[in-house]
C-alpha cells in the first residue's frame, strides 16, 4: 500500500520552560490567537492545509471528532484573562540556518505567529 507524502509543521509548548503554559486556558488562548489559515496560505508550500491534529486525514488514526480551536483573538484574550495571564510572554525557539519543505522560511513563520500573538 502507498499513501500521499505529508509533512507536519507544529508548535510545541514547553510547560517546564514557561510555567504559565501549564494552564490549559493559556495553551488554548495561544491556539485561538494564531491565524493558522493565514500562516498556511502565506508561508507554506502550495497544497498545504490547516491541521486539526497530528495525524493527517490520509493516515489511519485520524479522527474528525477532535476538538478544534478556531482563530479568535477575542476568545484568546478572554482565556488569558481567565487564567490571570494577560501579560504573558513567550520565547520562540526555531531553526535559523536551515529550511525544510514544511518550513521554508522559519523566521518569517515565527514573526507572523508573534504578530498574531501581540494582537
Amino acid at each position: 500500500p502507498t499513501r500521499d507524502v505529508f509533512n507536519i509543521f507544529y508548535l510545541g509548548m514547553s510547560q517546564s520552560a514557561n510555567p504559565a503554559l501549564k494552564k490549559p486556558e493559556v495553551r488554548q488562548a495561544i491556539t485561538h490567537a494564531i491565524d493558522r489559515e493565514n500562516l498556511v496560505n502565506t508561508q507554506l508550500p502550495e497544497g498545504g492545509k490547516v491541521a486539526t491534529q497530528f495525524m493527517p486525514d490520509t493516515v489511519a488514526g485520524y479522527s474528525d471528532k477532535v476538538k478544534t480551536y478556531p482563530f479568535d483573538t477575542a476568545k484568546a484574550k478572554d482565556l488569558l484573562k481567565q487564567a490571570g495571564e494577560e501579560k504573558l510572554s513567550i520565547d520562540f525557539c526555531y531553526p535559523t540556518e536551515v529550511t525544510r519543505p514544511y518550513m521554508p522560511a522559519p523566521q518569517d513563520m515565527f514573526e507572523l505567529m508573534k504578530a498574531d500573538l501581540e494582537k
